[in-house]
């Protein structure tokens, strides 16, 4: 028997990922990276990075992408970043998005750390010298 594993979300809409990659390419955001975390995280399915030219443009966007969203349906959004804009994050449940300025992003540099091998660290068995 296969076990299913559950995601973040009890209803993940499969057109969310190409709504907001479409969305923030309209934006003119830029170097957009896509992080797959579903079965890897207990707080989310994906993680979407990008960064904006500016603080404004970094604030802006997140602001008319929450407001696309609402009127979708979307509902239990949560903003965190604003108003200093550098780095600013909308997460939908199933969906975090970080939108950075370009100072900002390369200094957090969330890709490397997010892009690694999930691998679990048997740290009682490395004692042991298993």
């Amino acid at each position: 028997m296969q076990e299913n594993k559950k995601t973040h979300s009890s209803i993940f809409e499969t057109s969310l990922i190409p709504f907001l990659m479409t969305f923030l390419e309209d934006h003119k955001v830029e170097n957009i990276v896509l992080i797959d975390l579903l079965n890897k995280s207990t707080f989310t399915d994906y993680m979407i990075i990008g960064s904006g030219r500016s603080q404004k443009h970094v604030r802006m966007s997140i602001e008319i992408l929450q407001i696309e969203l609402l009127k979708q349906g979307h509902k239990n959004i949560v903003v965190e970043g604003l108003p200093a804009s550098e780095w600013v994050l909308l997460d939908t449940g199933s969906v975090i998005i970080h939108l950075f300025t370009p100072e900002m992003r390369s200094f957090y540099n969330l890709e490397k750390m997010w892009s690694t091998d999930f691998r679990p660290i048997h740290h009682h068995e490395e004692k042991l010298g298993a």
